[in-house]
Order: C-alpha cells, then structure tokens, then sequence
C-alpha cells in the first residue's frame, strides 16, 4: 500500500518505499480468533484505529512500525490503520472555496464511515469503535470528536502526546495559513499576485506531485516559521469553531477516553532549535541569553515581552540566574513540553471529565535504553523520554521480527511494552484499562477529581496525582489572562463585538426557544 506523497527523512529507515497521491487505503488486522462473516455476529470484536502522526506532512499507516501483531496477541479484536492525505496535499489552504483546507480530515472522516459501515463484515462491532494514535494522530482524533462529520461514528479514543488544544493541532489564524498556500506557490514560481485564488489553486494542480511535496518540505525548513504550517484549520464544515470554543460549549462527543503525554517531549523543539545536535550524543548546552533568545520562537502566541517574562517567572530558577555556567535546556524543554503538550492534554482530560465519562490518564517517564531516533537513523542520545517515544513499547518492537533487531530492550523494558500493550487494547475492549485483569497489574485508577490520580508509564508502572498542577495552572489559567491584558484593544474590541453578535443572533434565540419549550411542558402538566 502506497503512502500519501510526502517528503519526510524519517521514512526511509522504516522502509516505506513508494509514495503516490492514489493512497487513501486502510489496512484491516483481523485475530484468527474473530469469526469472519458477511452475516451478524453473537459476539462481534471491539474495533481499534490508529491514525498515525508526523506533524501533518509525514507518516503512513503502512510502516513496519505500526503493524499490530503483537498487540493482536494479547487480546482479540480488529485492528485498523488509514492514511489520510498530508501535507500541501491534506490541508492546503486559501481562505475560500479554492482550497478550503481540511481534506486530510474529510480523509479520516471518510474512513470512520468506511469503518462503520463494512467492520461487521470482518466481525467487528461498528458501535465498540475506538480510534486514536498519536501527535498529530491524537491531535486528530480529538478533533474528529468535536466535527459533526464524524463525532458519532466512535465511542472512544486514546490521545498520546496531542489534542486539539495543544498550540500546533490547528491554525487559528487564517494569515498564516494562506501565506503557506502562497508560499510553496512562489516556489513553484506559480503566480501570485494580481490573480484569484482559483489561478493559484490550478497552477499548483499543473504542478507534478513530487514537485509540490518538495516545495511542501523546502518551505518547512525556510525557517519562516517554527510551527506546522499544514494543518486543520477552522472550517465552518468538518470544525465549526475553534476547538477552546467547543470544550467550552461541551459541544464534543462524551466518550470514554485514554490519554497522556511523556515527560521530555520539549526536547523535540531543542532539536529542532539545535539542528547540528542530530547526531551527537550530549546535549546542546543552553545559556541563559541563548534561552532569551530561542524562547519566543517556541512560545506559539505567547511571545510577547510581558508574556516572557511571565514564562521566565515561573520556569527560571533564581538562585543561579548569576551563575554563568548554568545550563538552561532543561528549561527550555520543560516549557516546552507544558506549553505544547502535557498542560493541553490536562485541559482536555478536565473537559472530557467534566462531560461525566471514563478518563485514564498518564505519563510516560521511562527513557528507553534504544530510542526511536537512533532507530530511524536520526542518532541522538540526549532525548531522554521525548516525543514518540512510547511508540515502541505501544507496538510491542521487540515482538516484531519486522523491526525487533532495531531495538535493544532490556528484560525490564519487554515487560513494560507487555503491560503497555495489555493497558491499551484492554481499554479497547472493555473501556478500563484494568479489565481483562491481570494480578501483576497495579490498577490503573481512574481520573477523577479532586483525586487526579493517574499512571506513571515505568518500569514500576506506579501511580500519583495531580500532575503538573502548578505548571498546567500557569498555562491554562494564568498566562491566557496576561494576553488578554496585553493585546492589542482593537483586537479586543473585535472579538468583543463578534462575541455579542454571537449572543444576540445565536445563543439569545436558542435560550428564548428552550424557554418556551419549557413553558410549554409547563402548561402541558396543568
């Protein structure tokens, strides 16, 4: 199965060897022990799809990394992975009917009904769908939860290391992502200026594929921006509002729902902010100008003098700040990974626990003794428990001959990856992670308040609370509050007036419908 055209160093090392616009294809994984019939099952198979991540421009559901075997051996049920278009080619975007973005969405969108609609076919349940993946994976399963489109078709999802609130799942602001429209358009020396948007649109369909892909990543690595400039965007149809929006109306599906992120996952913005660190061993050493100076680039909005200081307030130690020699990427990397991970991953547990559903949630803290980065060829060995990392242990590599001599584990380390897999696909089969239980287990508790238990993906595989409390209160909380007292008024008078316009159009009608719908029950019992 091909996947769909990209331009991704990272793929080569996981042997993927043909790409092609003709690769909307999923793959379905069926365990000896489902029954396979075109007729209704007595007992139809739980059903798990995993949408892979790669930052909206790379990956596949066909890398050897991700086949499912292992994890088909620890409990029965239908395993499912899909491509979905990436890139230029996924979410291109003018701002009009030219290139209306989202299409890598309508493709996940299309396989859920796929899904819905044949796994009965393979044995599965079609109403025991869950879906989810990871990074731009997870981000996309929370999206697809909030989508008219789709929030129907599942009734649960795992989220590692994304959702729709982390800063990068979604472009906000329409600027930015036309600009990356006609930004690989000049590459591609289309024109740009004094013509529609449907000219632009057609001389990039002229364009031969491989082209655009190139001129997709080339634009990547300008250093115009540190962000993803390829992704959803605000539609009016596949995501009607932003997503802070909907959480807020408890408009999104009330699903059960497992999710995490890992401990280091800001060393992912270090290498990217030290590129020459790709293949050494230590780690950069940061100073505290160099830390002042790289910050901002990796704040997303937040990048304003006095929301620097605010950010340098809570995450700066003050008793060395006149110490030369400090080191300050662990830093980096801590504000990193709350700002852009594990504080948005906490929001969005709140929300779905607020809606009265099953929430389970982690953080991996384990540094595997082989990092994926060394396996993909990248190399280096100062990442710790970063990014990606639980990939090889949710996968179980070690089990897969297809990539097993990649890894290295440690007896430790295998049974992790045993307990890892048993965790997940109990959780798609029963909706706990501790049913099928196994007695060398320590539950796995429920997140709840004001306990706020959740699990530590370890060795130990022990228990805490109250994760990130502190730091997750500044993101979510504080640091919206400094923004808003330094924005610019005029854009604060905009969102004021949208917002009124909002209410008396919309949220005043709808409360005088509900209204005298009430007072019509009313009457009706007298």
């Amino acid at each position: 199965m091909s996947g769909c055209e990209q331009t991704n160093p990272l793929i080569p090392a996981l042997d993927v060897e043909t790409f092609s616009e003709d690769c909307l294809y999923l793959n379905v994984y069926v365990p000896v022990n489902v029954q396979v019939s075109s007729g209704l099952q007595s007992n139809p198979a739980a059903v798990m799809v995993w949408i892979h991540g790669g930052g909206y421009f790379g990956g596949t559901a066909s890398s050897p990394s991700f086949e499912p075997y292992p994890l088909l051996a620890v409990n029965d049920f239908i395993f499912v992975s899909i491509n979905y278009r990436l890139g230029a080619f996924g979410f291109l975007f003018t701002g009009d009917d030219s290139a209306p973005g989202n299409y890598g969405m309508l493709d996940q969108v299309e396989a859920l009904k796929w899904v819905h609609n044949n796994i009965e076919a393979f044995g599965g349940d079609p109403n025991r769908v869950t879906v989810g993946g990871e990074s731009a994976g997870a981000a996309s399963t929370h999206l697809l939860s909030m989508s008219p489109l789709s929030k129907d078709l599942f009734q649960q999802a795992y989220l590692q290391s994304g959702s729709a609130l982390c800063p990068w799942a979604v472009e906000l602001e329409e600027e930015k992502a036309i600009a990356a429209a006609y930004g690989i358009a000049d590459i591609l020396n289309c024109p740009t200026e004094e013509v529609s948007t449907a000219a632009v649109v057609a001389c990039l369909r002229g364009v031969p594929a491989r082209n655009v892909t190139t001129a997709t990543m080339s634009y990547l690595l300008t250093g115009i921006t540190n962000m993803l400039p390829w992704t959803p965007v605000v539609d009016g149809y596949f995501l009607p509002d932003k997503p802070i929006n909907i959480i807020r109306r408890k408009e999104f599906a009330p699903i059960n729902v497992l999710l995490g992120s890992n401990k280091d996952e800001g060393n992912l913005f270090a290498l990217v902010a030290y590129p020459s660190y790709f293949i050494r061993d230590s780690p950069p050493p940061m100073s505290l100008s160099d830390f002042r100076e790289q910050a901002p680039l990796f704040a997303y909005d937040y990048n304003s003098q006095m929301e620097m200081n605010a950010i340098e307030q809570e995450y700066i130690d003050w008793s060395r700040i006149h110490d030369r020699r400090a080191d300050y990427l662990t830093t980096f990397s801590a504000f990193t990974t709350d700002q852009a991970f594990a504080c948005p991953v906490d929001m969005t547990a709140r929300a779905y626990l607020s809606m009265g559903t099953n929430v389970y949630y982690y953080q991996m803290t384990h540094v595997p003794t082989t990092s994926l980065y060394n396996v993909i060829g990248i190399g280096p060995g100062w990442m710790g428990c970063t990014h990606a990392e639980d990939l090889q242990f949710l996968f179980g590599w070690e089990f897969n001959p297809a990539i097993s001599d990649k890894v290295d584990h440690t007896p430790e380390e295998i049974e992790l990856s045993k307990q890892f897999m048993k965790y997940w696909t109990n959780f798609v089969v029963s909706g706990d992670p501790n049913l099928p239980a196994i007695s060398t287990f320590i539950p796995w508790p429920s997140y709840t308040l004001p306990e706020l238990e959740y699990k530590i993906i370890s060795v130990d595989m022990n228990n805490s609370r109250a994760l990130k409390a502190d730091q997750c209160r500044f993101w979510n909380k504080y640091i919206a509050r400094v923004s808003t007292f330094t924005d610019d008024l005029d854009d604060l008078q905009h969102e004021w007036e949208a917002e009124i316009h909002q209410w008396r159009q919309e949220d005043l009608a709808e409360w005088k419908t509900t209204f005298e719908e009430y007072k019509d029950g009313i009457d009706g019992l007298k």
